[in-house]
């Protein structure tokens, strides 16, 4: 069995062995572009729009899913904090997803209505898919359209992270490659932390951005003399007030 293992995968070996010096420096080159890329990335708070994915944060999950209690914690904050740092210069746009609901019950009531709160006609998207990225009903252009309008980022939170969230990041990544992902490590968790750190690794090589919760609405804000700078500073404390309530541990960062 070894042997006939071996002289199957002799051939790949030698095509890999024998690339071209010249290949492996384009790929290099590559590699490192990407990577700078990705180190460059900041929100942009100057114009355009920010979406914000807040993946099946459901009744069922909350005593399955490490930490849940935080996630449902960090989306909330999101929603409450980014009509605020939003204003006046983007445009912000909600876009919420349950999985089977019939079955895993509704998204937890704080956050929902902190996301009703921000957004009067918002609407729950009830899927099957595993993906919350499904542009024909969620309305969003296509590639062709992306460059020529206003930028647009994106900012994902929610469950599980190695299941929907991954799958979310990597369609955004691959059908919108010109726009920024962001991924809250503070409010993306799975049943098991190692499948969650597989995830974050993983969306990180693919040019997904990790960061927090309060690192997004900061980076929006930029400046104390932000209009809403002292009611969004209330908030942020008043959400780490509460952090230091939950019974769970903070999420490993990746």
């Amino acid at each position: 069995m070894l042997a006939r293992v071996a002289r199957d995968v002799a051939p790949f070996l030698t095509r890999r062995a024998s690339l071209h010096p010249r290949a492996k420096r384009s790929a290099a080159r590559a590699s490192m572009s990407h990577a700078t890329a990705c180190l460059d990335a900041t929100m942009n708070h100057e114009g355009g729009q920010i979406f914000l994915w807040v993946c099946d944060v459901q009744e069922k999950f909350s005593s399955a899913v490490t930490a849940f209690d935080r996630v449902a914690l960090g989306a909330e904050t999101l929603a409450r904090v980014l009509p605020l740092v939003a204003k006046p210069s983007l445009t912000l746009r909600l876009v919420v997803t349950e999985q089977v609901p019939e079955k895993l019950g509704s998204t937890v009531s704080p956050l929902l209505e902190a996301l009703r709160s921000a957004d009067e006609q918002l609407v729950v998207h009830h899927k099957t898919a595993f993906s919350m990225y499904e542009p024909d009903r969620l309305r969003l252009p296509s590639e062709q359209t992306d460059r020529a309008s206003a930028p647009r980022q994106h900012v994902i939170v929610g469950l599980e992270a190695h299941v929907c969230v991954l799958q979310t990041a990597l369609d955004l990544r691959r059908h919108h490659p010109h726009e920024d992902v962001f991924v809250c490590a503070d409010a993306v968790s799975s049943i098991r932390l190692e499948d969650r750190a597989v995830a974050l690794r993983r969306m990180q090589a693919a040019g997904v951005i990790v960061t927090c919760t309060e690192s997004v609405i900061f980076e929006l804000v930029r400046d104390a003399s932000h209009p809403n700078f002292r009611e969004v500073s209330k908030l942020v404390r008043e959400s780490a007030q509460r952090a230091q309530s939950l019974s769970s541990a903070p999420l490993p960062s990746i």
